[in-house]
Order: C-alpha cells, then structure tokens, then sequence
C-alpha cells in the first residue's frame, strides 16, 4: 500500500513480507519515503507481526495515521524525518518531519482478551 501525502513530497508505505517459507506468516512494516522512491527497511516507523483492517490515512502534511483493527505491534515510532533518507543542508535547514499516529479503530481495542489470551 503506497499513499501520498497532501501536498505530493512524501508517500506512507506498507509492506506484508512473507517469513518462515509455508509454515511462516506476515510481517508488516511501514516506511515513509519521497514520492516515488523506493522503501528501505533500515527506515521503518511501524512494525507488526500480526495487523488486520490495516490502512494508511494521511490528515495532514505531517501527520500519517496507520488505522486498524487488530495489531501486535513490535516496533513503533512516532517522528520520521526527511534528513533518514536525503541530505537535509548541514545545519538541517530543509529537513521535514512527519508525526506518525496509531489509530485503532474501537476505543475499547486491545491484541489481548479480558483473559490474557491473544484475539
């Protein structure tokens, strides 16, 4: 899934990658990056080892929502800025930060039942 954001700099990407061949399952991972280039997973800003009715919304020029329904999220950060993946000037004078946003879908979500057992 690739989104671009309001005013065309920067597009929101999500990858399912495949692991553990037949008996494996999903990873999912996302990056933002300049419109058009390509993803490299040193960037990430979201990882998930299980993710259902997943969706990226940008709100804003900086700010990106990663929507869903269920998530194990493993890794999560909530700032990304251009200087990761371009040169920004020396003092950071052309750099673009970004807010990342989580955004379950239910209020009353969570990965785990009133049990501790995992949905």
């Amino acid at each position: 899934m690739r989104v671009t954001s309001p005013n065309g700099l920067l597009d929101a990407v999500m990858i399912r990658k495949p692991y553990g061949g037949a008996a494996g399952g999903f990873e999912w991972y996302v990056s933002v990056v300049p419109t058009g280039k390509a993803v490299k997973l040193n960037g990430i800003v979201f990882q998930a080892g299980k993710l259902t009715g997943e969706k990226l919304v940008w709100n804003q020029a900086h700010l990106i929502e990663i929507q869903y329904d269920i998530a194990l999220i493993e890794q999560f950060r909530n700032l990304w800025g251009l200087h990761e993946v371009q040169d920004v000037g020396s003092k950071g004078e052309r750099d673009y930060e970004v807010e990342i946003r989580l955004a379950p879908s239910s209020q009353n979500f969570s990965v785990l039942t009133p049990d501790g057992r995992f949905r």
